[in-house]
């Protein structure tokens, strides 16, 4: 239960997450990735083992890396 952390608590955590709590709250209530989410007793958790395996499989989804957006020239 160690890697269970409830969503209001994200702010207060001494590492930060990269994404707000609201973000999550959207994520659950939208349905997406409902497999790093756990609710008990009315209170929503995250599962940060299962987030840090999902992060882990995004990058390694990506076999090129995005193209970097050029700044446009200044004339002067």
């Amino acid at each position: 239960m160690k890697n269970l952390v409830r969503i209001s608590e994200i702010p207060r955590l001494p590492t930060k997450l990269p994404f707000k709590a609201q973000t999550f709250y959207k994520w659950f209530h939208t349905g997406k990735h409902l497999e790093i989410f756990v609710k008990i007793s009315g209170a929503l958790f995250l599962d940060l083992e299962r987030l840090e395996q999902l992060i882990d499989a995004s990058r390694g989804q990506r076999k090129t890396p995005l193209p970097r957006k050029k700044k446009p020239l200044v004339a002067g």
